[in-house]
């Protein structure tokens, strides 16, 4: 690749993520834009439903874009019915403990993206047990951490799904099975030698020849992934 397509590609990327960032501050608007969420005002607030009472908080000395990235993740979530408002405020601790470890550790950074997955992860969880958490919570403040980095992965990847190394079913125009099976399939635990191979695999049964459904695409996966581990370490990682 030449230098000048080099930087061409990246000024395409930028372009991209900047585009992505703002449909995330047209869409926050009204109460969502708030930097705290009184669950009784809430749009989406039914009578009678078992909500605890306490407002969540985004913190004003966080990153104006890391603030605005986490209300958009629960914005979006919550207004395309993939979770509710009970789930969201029941994880009011697990919100502010995220909060608190970026503004502790990682206050400098301008995207929830910004730090490497696996050191940010590795960080949180020996914070979260140094600080008296049973591995139960942990378990529980990393599913959030996971979930946001991911969507934003995500939201952020401007390439065709197939390109991608997490594929959302719902933006590949085919038929799934809504209430049996997750929505995505991700690639990222197969070793890099072979995760083309296996998105090929993937794409050809499932998209071009139709002889394999998702549910059984996300099955075939989690063998596959265990395969290529296999080979990996007895052929490659020597």
């Amino acid at each position: 690749m030449t230098i000048k397509k080099m930087i061409l590609n990246k000024t395409s990327e930028q372009q991209a993520l900047a585009l992505s960032y703002e449909k995330v501050m047209q869409e926050l608007s009204g109460y969502w834009k708030n930097d705290q969420w009184d669950p009784l005002d809430c749009p989406l607030y039914k009578k009678g439903a078992k909500i605890k009472k306490q407002s969540i908080k985004f913190k004003d000395t966080l990153n104006p874009r890391i603030k605005n990235e986490l209300k958009y993740y629960f914005f979006k979530r919550l207004t395309n019915s993939e979770i509710n408002m009970v789930t969201v405020w029941s994880n009011s601790s697990a919100i502010n403990r995220l909060q608190d470890f970026i503004l502790r550790f990682y206050s400098d950074i301008g995207s929830i993206l910004d730090i490497p997955y696996e050191k940010f992860s590795i960080h949180y969880k020996t914070y979260l047990l140094e600080h008296g958490k049973s591995n139960f919570t942990v378990k529980g403040y990393l599913q959030l951490y996971n979930r946001i980095y991911s969507f934003f992965l995500d939201w952020y990847d401007q390439r065709q799904e197939t390109e991608k190394d997490i594929w959302d079913v719902r933006k590949l125009d085919i038929d799934y099975n809504n209430s049996s099976y997750s929505y995505v399939i991700n690639f990222t635990s197969i070793p890099m030698p072979f995760r083309n191979l296996a998105k090929r695999y993937i794409q050809k049964r499932v998209l071009i020849q139709e002889s394999l459904s998702w549910g059984s695409a996300i099955q075939t996966m989690a063998k596959l992934q265990e395969f290529f581990k296999y080979i990996y370490k007895l052929f490659i990682a020597k």
